[in-house]
């Protein structure tokens, strides 16, 4: 299973340096294991509850049994979905982050992800951001790639 995390195409033009040339930020984890598909019940109960995590979010969550009439029809088109379980047996994860760049080059990468435009990426401009000040800090990868995600 790979999962993957924010990336995006760095341009070569917010080094302010010469020569250069692009690259590609990112952030992925390899999982190897054994999946092991779950019950119809399994998979309805596990669908609900992402479901609910996802509409907690919101003003008005929309829950999968909101009603009788919407509880069987979730019933019925769970048959089209399949949920598993993984033991991991290997887990590699990497991150490309321009961190052999200098402070003030990786600050420009970072203003140019977060500029409106062609290569406008928030949420890589986030997780650089984030990235840089822990290890600046030394506090190594934030809990979510700590935790495999």
């Amino acid at each position: 299973m790979i999962v993957e995390g924010p990336q995006g195409y760095i341009s070569p033009g917010w080094y302010g340096v010469s020569p250069a040339v692009p690259t590609w930020n990112f952030v992925v984890a390899h999982l190897t294991g054994t999946p092991e598909v779950v019950s119809q019940a399994e998979n309805l109960r596990l669908t609900d509850v992402l479901v609910d995590y996802f509409e907690d979010q919101t003003d008005q969550p929309a829950r999968l049994h909101a009603s009788a009439a919407n509880t069987e029809y979730a019933e019925r088109i769970v048959g089209g979905t399949v949920a598993f379980r993984m033991k991991v047996d290997r887990f590699e994860a990497k991150r490309k982050m321009s961190q052999d760049k200098p402070d003030a080059v990786a600050d420009r990468v970072i203003e140019g992800l977060s500029a409106l435009g062609p290569f406008h990426n928030p949420p890589l401009a986030r997780y650089m951001r984030e990235i840089r000040g822990r290890d600046r800090a030394g506090l190594g990868a934030p809990r979510a790639l700590q935790s495999g995600v």
